[in-house]
Order: structure tokens, then sequence, then C-alpha cells
């Protein structure tokens, strides 16, 4: 009965052992020093693959995300044309009711499932191209599939580099800026293939609004005021007069300072201490009288 007891004991307090070392291993150790390395070597991967803007994050390079300016009598969002236009999201459905997401909701990821012959499917892309088609002044033969087609997640933050190119022209006149300027903004933002031989080139629209000279990307930026310019009513003030202010005997003369002691005698400034320089050394020699 005692050896029974004991072996109980012992392989007791050796599963306790083992239960503590790899809880302080697997959960403590290892937990950090992976945590460590991927702040060190991929930080702003480990950290949602945030995008920034005056210090902010404003999303995330991973995600798509609508622009939109807010929404007309039948409730529908109206895109700002400010910005580049995503492509279409319709996942699975919403949160809160059963119909597509069109609103990106982060909640909700999945395609909708339809084939090539779904007649809501077919209504929605014909929709979608005469939009593109009327907003960007194309015609519908140019109008590239992921401007009216939504992606497997719902989600893809990523445009096809002809989708961005057909909004260049709206985009500057929008935003008041040379086409070109928009053209290269553009360029610089499209990413390559994986690797070189994964994929479609593509521009991720997160970066692509938070990359540039103001008003464009980010229209709502505002630089700081350092002077509001003269508007019609506004009317300068008047030049001081001279003619105006005291004569000189008037005038209140200011103290000498304390490290320079008054002299007796007629008001001189000869030989006396101002606040910008010290009391000259007197000189030794006699004056001369004439």
């Amino acid at each position: 009965m005692n050896n029974a007891v004991r072996n109980s004991a012992r392989l007791f307090g050796a599963g306790l052992r083992a239960l503590l070392v790899l809880t302080v291993v697997c959960g403590v150790i290892y937990p950090l020093v992976v945590t460590g390395i991927a702040q060190a070597a991929f930080n702003g991967k480990a950290n949602g693959s945030e995008v920034t803007q005056n210090g902010k994050a404003v999303g995330s390079e991973l995600l798509g995300q609508r622009y939109d300016k807010g929404k007309d009598s039948k409730g529908n969002p109206i895109p700002d044309l400010r910005y580049f236009q995503p492509r279409p999201s319709a996942g699975l459905g919403s949160n809160k009711t059963n119909d597509v997401n069109t609103q990106y909701d982060l909640q909700v990821s999945g395609a909708t499932n339809q084939g090539a012959t779904n007649t809501d499917l077919i209504a929605a892309v014909k929709e979608r191209k005469q939009w593109v088609a009327d907003t960007y002044g194309v015609p519908q033969s140019q109008v590239p599939a992921d401007a009216v087609t939504s992606s497997g997640s719902g989600l893809d933050p990523d445009i096809s580099p002809a989708y961005a190119k057909l909004q260049v022209n709206r985009v500057a006149k929008e935003n008041h800026l040379d086409r070109a300027k928009v053209e290269r903004l553009v360029e610089d933002t499209t990413e390559g293939r994986v690797l070189g031989f994964m994929g479609e080139p593509r521009v991720n629209g997160p970066v692509v609004h938070t990359t540039g000279p103001p008003p464009f990307p980010y229209a709502r930026y505002r630089p700081p005021a350092t002077r509001r310019p003269h508007s019609a009513n506004h009317k300068p003030s008047p030049p001081s007069d001279p003619a105006a202010q005291p004569p000189a005997a008037h005038r209140s003369r200011r103290p000498p300072p304390r490290y320079a002691p008054a002299r007796p005698g007629p008001a001189c400034t000869r030989g006396r201490a101002t606040a910008a320089s010290p009391a000259p050394r007197r000189s030794r020699r006699p004056r001369r009288t004439h």
C-alpha cells in the first residue's frame, strides 16, 4: 500500500514538474522569442501591415476599403472620386442581414459562389460596367474584369494597373493635380508578380492613398495655416504716424541697469553701461579742455 502511494506521488510530482516546465517554455519563453524576432525582423508585417497617415493608422495593406462621400436617397453609398475606387465587394453576406456584403465588412469574408450563368451576377456585372464607363468616360470594352467582379475574399485591397490607369484622369481632375503626377504615383506604387512569376501586377489601394503630396491622395489633408490671405473686406492697419508719438523729451527714460550705478551730472550716455554692453573701463589719461 505504501509503495502504491509513493509511486502515485512520484508520478504526480513528475507530471506537475513537466507541466510547469512546458508551461514556462511553450507559454512564456517561446512566444516572447517569436514575438521579439518578428518585431525586429518583420516589424510592419507583425503589426498587421498598417498604413499610417500623419502618424495614425488609417488602414492595412491586406484589407480593401471603400471611399465614399455619403449616401443617396435610396441609402446607397456615393463613391468619392477623389480616390481610386476599389474592386466591388460581394462577400457571403452581412453580419446583420442575410444579403450580399458590399461595404467591405471586415467581419464577413468570402465569395458569392455565383456561377457564370447566374442571372444576378450577370445583371450586377452589366450594371457595374455601365457605371465605370459613364464615370470615367471610356467605352465598356476597355473596362477591366476586376472593376466589375469581386475577389474571392471580398476584401482584396489590390486593383489591376489597367483599372488604376483608367481612373487617373478623373482622380487628377477631382484633386486639381497634373495628370502626369498621378500617373507617376500609380507607376511608383505598382507591384510586380511575386517572385517574378506568381500572380499579376497590382496596385494596392491603401498604399496609393497614403503616398504622394497633398491634396492627393489624402484629400482631407489640410496644411497648417501660416498666414491668412487678405480678403476683399480686410483692411490693413495704417502705419504708425511718427508725428503722433510724443517727443523724446516727454518719453520715459529707462533706468540704468542695476550693475551700472548712475553718475551725477547731465544726462549723457557716454561711459554708461547698457544691457547689451558692459561698462567701459575708465581711461587714466586726463581729459583735454578746450
